[in-house]
Formats: C-alpha cells, structure tokens, sequence
C-alpha cells in the first residue's frame, strides 16, 4: 500500500502475508521466506522477515504512523 510522501493518513495498520497458491507448483518450497519493509517518506522504519507458516497465512503486524 503506498501514498504519496506525506500524504498517508495517520493511524495504525494491520498488515499479514498471504500465500495463495504453493510454490512448491513453481519449483520452490511449501516454506517460503518473505520481506515486508515499512516506510516513512524515503525512510525504512521498519523490517520484518520471516518464513511462511504452514497455513499460509502469516500473524498480523501493526505499524502506528
């Protein structure tokens, strides 16, 4: 989700990764890692990695701005 800088409201958001189809389809692995980066302006606040869980669906993260 992207704003123009400065222009996202502020407030707190809920954000997960979701797994919609196996990779395994694909060649990869049923445990994929993923990468979210959360930024403010040009900055990176905020990094979470992790590895899918097998349920394909991660926890929620919050992020205040």
């Amino acid at each position: 989700m992207f704003w123009p800088v400065g222009a996202a409201p502020h407030g707190t958001y809920t954000f997960w990764v979701t797994r919609w189809s196996s990779c395994s389809s694909y060649g990869g692995t049923n445990t994929p890692s993923f990468t979210l980066q959360v930024f403010e302006g040009n900055n990176v606040v905020r990094t979470i990695n992790g590895v899918m869980p097998d349920g394909g669906t991660t926890q929620n993260y919050t992020h205040t701005y």
